[in-house]
Order: structure tokens, then sequence, then C-alpha cells
């Protein structure tokens, strides 16, 4: 956690934090290489190191207001904030299926439009019991990508349970 005070005098947080994030990042890609053998890209260092400044910045605004700056910075690396603006709240239920039949709930997403994406499910009976649960990891993709591969992957595993 990023501990800070409230009115901390400082230009920009995450401009003094980058440098240290990305060299973090370039060490980490270095080692994977020389030790496992496995080449990321540039693209997915990158896209790593948006992904951490999003969970920075999601810290940082918990005990601070972001400055200017940092805004600036966020918006010209194009990493996706979101806004926190109150939503309704809104309720939802689950309901089981009828007798004989089987449910396959599942959710797809994606960290950014794109970005590192994924999914998972479960798949219920007609009490309401869990049969089986599944999840998986899509690499860099859309968010439609990772909703759709998930669909793929929630059918495939109820066809080789044996439901139609």
């Amino acid at each position: 956690m990023v501990h800070m005070r409230k009115n901390a005098s400082q230009r920009g947080i995450l401009i003094g934090l980058l440098p240290s994030l990305i060299t973090w990042k370039l060490w980490g890609r270095r080692c994977m290489a020389r030790m496992e053998e496995i080449r990321e890209s540039t693209e997915e260092v990158w896209l790593k190191i948006k992904v951490w400044l999003c969970l920075l910045v999601g810290e940082i605004v918990k005990v601070s207001k972001l400055s200017k700056i940092d805004n600036e910075l966020l918006k010209a690396l194009e990493v996706p904030m979101s806004s926190k603006m109150s939503k309704p709240t809104l309720f939802v239920s689950w309901r089981k299926p009828a007798d004989g039949w089987v449910k396959l709930n599942i959710d797809g997403s994606s960290l950014g439009n794109p970005g590192p994406c994924g999914g998972g499910g479960v798949i219920r009976d007609h009490h309401g019991n869990m049969i089986a649960g599944f999840s998986a990891t899509y690499g860099f993709g859309s968010n439609n990508e990772a909703e759709l591969r998930v669909v793929i992957n929630g059918v495939e595993l109820c066809k080789e349970m044996g439901f139609q």
C-alpha cells in the first residue's frame, strides 16, 4: 500500500514512482528471458506497467487527490482511469434452471480495452448446486473477445460433462 500525507506538496506522486516501476518491470522481463527463456514483447511489458499504474493510482486516491500533473501523465500514457461517480444500486437475482437442466453463468473482461483479458464461469444444476467452475486468462484482447471466449469454454465444458 502507498502511504503519503493528504496535503503532499509534491508536483506529482506518479512522476516520482514511474521510473522505479519501469525499471522493475524491465528487470522482471530480463530475468524471465534469462532464467525461464520466456520472451515478453515490448507491448506486454508496457501493458504490465499500465496495469501497475492503475493499481498505484487506486491506492493513491484513497489517501490523496491526484495532482494535475499526475492526471496529465495518465492521459498522455493512455492509462485508463475510471471516474469515481456514484451509481445507483442494481439488485440482481439468480433463478434456478428448470428440472433436468443446468445453467451456465459466465463473465469475461479486459483491463483496458484492449488489455489483459480473461473470464470464467460456473455451471449449476436445477437445485442451484454448483457442478463445475472454470477460469482462464486469454492474454491481450478486448472485453468482447474475452466474453466470447469464455462462452465457448463454458459450452465446451458442458459438452464434456455430457450436457447437450
